[in-house]
């Protein structure tokens, strides 16, 4: 009997003595989740920014590469160009000056006479419009297959062609 009695009594100790406390979990840190939660969040709008960005970098980068070719000069593209167009002023220079002036044909007659040695059976040919120019000299024949500002030296031992735009190809080769 007294094992009886004594289980109610030691459940009844174990009620009243005092109690131990449970191992209390400790309370979570807001302050850190916060940072955490910021630094993950910082991480992923980077990541997502960097992939709304690279279409637009790579156009930017192209666009920049384009402004750049485009503003170095390329001189041996550009010279073929300057050399057309210093041909073009040339020649409409030397049709003015022929429409204006005789002495510039006079001028060519005199350098190509100069080249060759003459004896008395010179024929000078020129075309039509130069020849009317130099009417006075009875050694010009007006030949229509020259055009204007070329001419045909002919004595018995040579033959010289001339022109003033061979003498500006001569020049303009010397610019290529």
């Amino acid at each position: 009997m007294s094992e009886v009695a004594l289980a109610p009594l030691s459940s009844l100790w174990s009620a009243m003595a005092p109690r131990r406390p449970a191992a209390a979990t400790p309370l979570p840190d807001v302050g850190a989740i916060a940072a955490a939660a910021e630094t993950h969040g910082r991480a992923d709008g980077r990541a997502a920014a960097e992939t709304e960005l690279e279409p637009l970098r790579t156009i930017l980068s192209a666009s920049i590469g384009a402004l750049e070719a485009a503003r170095e000069i390329d001189a041996a593209a550009l010279q073929p160009l300057f050399v057309e167009l210093v041909t073009r002023i040339a020649s409409a220079v030397i049709d003015g000056e022929l429409r204006q002036s005789p002495e510039v044909v006079g001028r060519l007659v005199e350098a190509t006479l100069a080249a060759v040695t003459t004896d008395g059976a010179t024929v000078i040919r020129l075309s039509v419009d130069d020849a009317a120019r130099m009417s006075g000299d009875p050694r010009v024949v007006a030949d229509p297959e020259l055009a204007s500002g070329e001419l045909r030296v002919e004595t018995p031992q040579h033959i010289v062609a001339a022109s003033l735009d061979a003498r500006l190809m001569a020049i303009l080769c010397g610019l290529a």
